[in-house]
C-alpha cells in the first residue's frame, strides 16, 4: 500500500506545472519516467564518494591466492542475504573449479548469523570492523556483489568499481547505474552461472585487469560530481 501511494504521488508530481525537470539517481527509473513526465528527466547520478577525487591508477596489491571479497555493512539485511545466497548455492561450485581460492567476508557490525555462516563455510574468512577495507578490494581478484534481495541504487558496486576491482554482480546489484554487462562487470544471476564468472576471472579466462579498468573508468563518470551538476543547471535552464 505505501509503495502504491508513493508510486501515485510522483506520478502526480511528473504533472504539476511548477516543476522545472526530474532528476533521478537511477538511470533505470529515469528512462521509464522521462517516457511519462511531462517536464525533462536527467540521470543525475549522487553518492557521497563524489566529493572526493579518484587517484589516477587503482593500486592493486593481489595477494599471490586466487581470492574473493565481499564487502558491506554486515548487520544488514540484504547484506546477510547476499553473503547467505553466495555461501550456500555459489562458492562451493567456486571452491570446487578453484580449490585453494579463499573468501574474505570484510564489512562492519557482523551478526552472530553471518559469524555462524562464515565458521562453517569451508575456505571463508571474516574480517570484521576493519580500518582499512579498501585493502581488501586491492589484494582481490574478484569482488562480488550476489544481491538477492532489497532494491534502490546499489552503492557499494560503485566502490567495487572505483578501486579498479573486477566485479561480478547479479541484474538486481546492478540496476540503475547505466554499465554495460562484460564490458564494466560480469552479471549473472543464477548460482551455475554466478560460480562460473567468478571462476572464470580467477582462472584468467576472462581478464580481470581489462574488466576492472573499464569498470573504473565508468565509475569515474558515475561519481564525477561537475557533470552532476551540471546535469542538474540544465535542467533549471
Amino acid at each position: 500500500m505505501e509503495a502504491l501511494r508513493v508510486e501515485l504521488d510522483e506520478r502526480l508530481l511528473e504533472r504539476s506545472r511548477w516543476l522545472a525537470g526530474i532528476a533521478d539517481i537511477s538511470a533505470a527509473d529515469a528512462a521509464v519516467r522521462a517516457r511519462r513526465a511531462e517536464v525533462p528527466v536527467a540521470y543525475v547520478p549522487s553518492f557521497a564518494l563524489g566529493t572526493r577525487k579518484a587517484a589516477p591508477g587503482p593500486s592493486r596489491t593481489p595477494s599471490g591466492r586466487p581470492t574473493v571479497v565481499f564487502l558491506g555493512a554486515l548487520d544488514v539485511a540484504t547484506n546477510h542475504d547476499a553473503v547467505t545466497w553466495f555461501a550456500e548455492h555459489s562458492w562451493p561450485l567456486v571452491r570446487a573449479a578453484v580449490p585453494d581460492c579463499r573468501w574474505h567476508v570484510v564489512g562492519r557490525r557482523p551478526t552472530s548469523q553471518v559469524r555462524a555462516l562464515v565458521n562453517r563455510t569451508a575456505g571463508a574468512e571474516l574480517h570484521a570492523d576493519v580500518a582499512e577495507p579498501a585493502a581488501f578490494l586491492a589484494a582481490a581478484d574478484v569482488s562480488i556483489n550476489p544481491a538477492v534481495s532489497g532494491s534502490g541504487v546499489n552503492i557499494k558496486l560503485v566502490e567495487y568499481l572505483a578501486a579498479g576491482a573486477a566485479v561480478v554482480s547479479t541484474t538486481r546489484g546492478s540496476a540503475g547505474l547505466g554499465l554495460t554487462p562484460g564490458q564494466d562487470l560480469l552479471v549473472a544471476d543464477t548460482p551455475a552461472e554466478f560460480a562460473a564468472a567468478v571462476g572464470d576471472l580467477l582462472t584468467g579466462r576472462r581478464d580481470g585487469a581489462k574488466l576492472g579498468a573499464a569498470g573504473r573508468a565508468s565509475a569515474r563518470r558515475i561519481l564525477d560530481t561537475r557533470a552532476s551538476l551540471d546535469r542538474l543547471l540544465a535542467l533549471l535552464d
